[in-house]
């Protein structure tokens, strides 16, 4: 779209069986075994493990188990497939919260901002205001990660977007034909490619090549995009083919998704296929970023809720501020917000909106706004998206062995924050932070 739900970890622990586990002689220990080894399973009666396996009672209802050398990959469904099983997780490394040595300080410098040598660049104020020209110091991306952008597809030929990109999937057409529109009295038919323009402008702003002397600077402008085309010229879409894109996007092996799509927020709370859809996206260890929506006006005091599929656990929900560090007019929020990224101008007070590629042909967009590429200027939680995606590619660029989890938590806990002090429904963590989410070490 142009234009975070809060958890809370209730540990109950009955008195059932306390008095008979004071009163019992202690469990056998385990044998030293190396720190974050094993498994805590949750239990509600006593285990009968394979040979080989060692098991510690550690509190009622909880017991650690050992699987012998050999079994790590079919471990944990061994053990939940067991009788009596009610969760099984690894035994998570863990460490003193360090202390804060010096007041006020970081660990280190930040170093200059890398200035690249795109000539469209110094109207970027994005890549500034989010510290992704400082993260450049440190990497641009890897040029073999996969970054899907579900979306209205993109110009295929666009000069600044060519070289990052792969062969557009057309979901849209595979599932409800030809993509095409009549404006003036002329047809256009737009299958394979952007008809809108709005998924040129995002993917512009994730990973426009960086220093080919061309355009813009994408955030990380050396990945690989696999652009999945979900949308008609008009921007409209459904569940099934929002699920099927994102698959596709998975299959693909595409490790984040930008999705700049939302359906109302307030609709069916229990539209499960949408939940099903991030949540099938996070169990295969991809992420999923996606845009909280733009229907609020802030200066009337209505703001609306965080569309869907951003509403969902697993998404990353992103919010938009504007050139002044501000949450957007437009911007939804909510419980569900984690992070806020530059998403431009909604009113004029509010400074300039965000510049990017557009398609270099005729699309929806040129002719009924008359925003005419191969770039241009647009505003909304669907360009503060990119941000996001761009910084998880490039902190997977650095460290690819990390998770969803991390990934999510490094953006949150790095994010400079710019609105009500600690969490809001506004910003959610805050504003990122791609330098600091790149060079500092948040477990």
């Amino acid at each position: 779209m142009s234009r975070g739900y809060r958890f809370t970890l209730v540990l109950a622990l009955g008195l059932v069986g306390c008095v008979q586990a004071v009163t019992a002689p202690p469990p056998a220990a385990l044998p030293p075994v190396p720190v974050g080894s094993g498994y805590l399973v949750g239990t509600v009666r006593p285990l009968t493990l394979p040979d080989g396996w060692q098991q510690e009672v550690v509190m009622p209802g909880m017991t650690a188990v050992h699987p012998p050398a050999g079994t790590a990959v079919t471990a944990r469904q061994t053990l939940r497939d067991l009788p009596g099983v009610t969760f099984v997780e690894a035994n998570a490394r863990m460490h003193l919260v360090r202390p804060i040595l010096e007041t006020g300080l970081r660990m280190q410098a930040e170093p200059p901002p890398y200035v690249p040598n795109d000539p469209e660049y110094p109207s970027q104020w994005n890549m500034t205001l989010a510290g992704i020209d400082r993260a450049w110091n440190l990497t641009k991306g890897l040029k073999t990660l996969k970054i899907g952008v579900v979306d209205s597809g993109v110009d295929p030929q666009h000069p600044d977007l060519v070289d990052n990109l792969l062969p557009l999937i057309d979901i849209w057409k595979d599932v409800h034909g030809t993509d095409k529109f009549t404006f003036g009295g002329r047809a256009y038919t737009m299958d394979g490619k952007d008809g809108n323009g709005h998924g040129t402008h995002v993917t512009g702003i994730l990973a426009a090549a960086i220093d080919n002397s061309t355009g813009v600077a994408g955030t990380a402008g050396q990945v690989k995009i696999q652009p999945i085309k979900a949308t008609d010229y008009e921007g409209n879409t459904d569940a099934l083919t929002l699920f099927r894109s994102v698959k596709r996007a998975i299959d693909e092996g595409c490790k984040v998704i930008n999705v700049s799509i939302g359906g109302d927020g307030t609709g069916d709370p229990d539209l499960e296929s949408l939940r099903t859809t991030v949540a099938y996206a996070y169990t295969h260890g991809v992420i999923i970023v996606a845009a909280t929506g733009n229907e609020s006006a802030r200066s009337r005091k209505l703001i609306q809720n965080v569309t869907l599929p951003a509403a969902y656990p697993g998404a990353i929900a992103v919010a938009a501020v504007t050139q002044y560090d501000k949450i957007a007019e437009y911007s939804n929020g909510g419980p569900q917000v984690a992070v806020a990224a530059p998403g431009g101008a909604g009113i004029t007070s509010e400074g300039r909106k965000i510049r990017s590629t557009l398609p270099t042909y005729t699309t929806y967009l040129s002719l009924s706004s008359r925003l005419n590429g191969p770039y241009g200027e647009l505003a909304g939680t669907s360009m503060a998206c990119p941000h996001v995606s761009g910084l998880a590619a490039l902190l997977l660029s650095q460290e690819p062995t990390l998770t969803p989890s991390q990934v999510c938590r490094r953006i949150a806990l790095t994010c400079d924050d710019v609105g009500v002090k600690g969490w809001d429904a506004d910003t959610g963590f805050g504003r990122i932070n791609a330098y600091r989410a790149l060079s500092e070490r948040v477990e």
